[in-house]
């Protein structure tokens, strides 16, 4: 499932509240940890401007002293924790590192150093959501202690999962059930009903509205089918687990699922990037990223599993 997990931290307390999220899955999947910080150009220098020898190695120095003391202390909690210490852009270093070494999950919060809150995601994080093949979480929340305090694991009691019926729908709620296992949470696999869009310039005749109505019925029954084998099935291997069909709305699938997150006090989102027929060339469909930008809440954005990598296939997931 989630293998490897890569941590960009640039030293903020901002950019550390992904720690506590990163204990809890790392925990569950039994995952590999690799911390990440990035000296960007301005701290080793660039094609146009020359840096200091002294002021690299001291800079590398203090950020790699930085990353070891947190991953002692991430040790603590019984995991596998690595760090490393590379030099160039960040977003580009950690989606490059992401792609070429085989990574499941890049785990970082919206905003780093210096960046506003009014803005809904820096630049890293927006580079990385936008670019990385991984599957990613983007998570805020409190602020980790002193260097020296422990990183207990975040408590999930209530973990979310919008869904579409798909084969993508298997898998992520594959991962959702496990994570909703392994940290006693109650997990709600959701269906938003989206009405038929019809182009008609003049109001709809009694059968054509006769004909929407069928289809919401037909795709109804469908889905609670489709949500209550899912429950029969992974409520068996032990995660508490209930479904809900969602009536749709004219702002969207995101606005209804936001609304649902907001009203419940959902601890996580977890989600495919991608819905029923999108391509997977691009990294991100625009549901998901609706949902990122709207939700407040920590969201785990799962990827299509690698090809070739059968034990993971989202066939293997019904």
């Amino acid at each position: 499932m989630i293998h490897r997990i890569l941590v960009p931290l640039d030293g903020s307390t901002r950019a550390e509240a992904v720690l506590p999220h990163v204990v809890a899955i790392a925990t569950v999947f039994r995952s590999r940890v690799d911390l990440l910080h990035v000296l960007p150009g301005t701290a080793v220098g660039d094609r146009y401007r020359p840096s200091d020898p002294m002021s690299c190695r001291l800079a590398r120095a203090n950020r790699s002293r930085y990353l070891a003391g947190r991953a002692r202390i991430m040790a603590g909690e019984g995991l596998d924790v690595h760090s490393r210490t590379l030099e160039g852009g960040p977003a580009e270093v950690i989606v490059d590192l992401a792609s070429g070494n085989d990574y499941d999950l890049v785990a970082l919060t919206p905003h780093g150093t210096g960046q506003s809150r009014h803005l809904a995601m820096g630049c890293t994080a927006t580079g990385v959501v936008l670019n990385a093949r991984c599957s990613t979480l983007l998570a805020m929340g409190s602020k980790p202690g002193p260097d020296d305090a422990e990183v207990p694991p975040v408590m999930y009691r209530k973990i979310l999962s919008p869904v579409d019926c798909s084969p993508r729908s298997d898998w992520c709620l594959k991962v959702a059930s496990d994570l909703a296992r392994g940290s006693g949470a109650r997990l709600q696999a959701v269906h938003v009903l989206d009405p038929p869009q019809l182009v008609s310039r003049m109001p709809l005749d009694e059968a054509t509205r006769a004909l929407v109505d069928g289809v919401v019925r037909a795709n109804r029954a469908e889905a609670t089918q489709y949500l209550d084998s899912i429950v029969r099935r992974l409520g068996g291997d032990g995660a508490t687990m209930e479904s809900r069909v969602l009536p749709g709305s004219a702002g969207g699938v995101a606005q209804v699922v936001c609304r649902r997150v907001a009203s419940e006090g959902i601890d996580l989102v977890v989600l495919s990037a991608h819905g029923r027929g999108q391509s997977s060339g691009g990294r991100i469909g625009g549901t998901a990223m609706e949902l990122l930008l709207g939700v407040h809440r920590p969201v785990l954005i799962l990827q299509d599993p690698a090809a070739g990598s059968s034990h993971n296939s989202p066939r293997n997931m019904r």
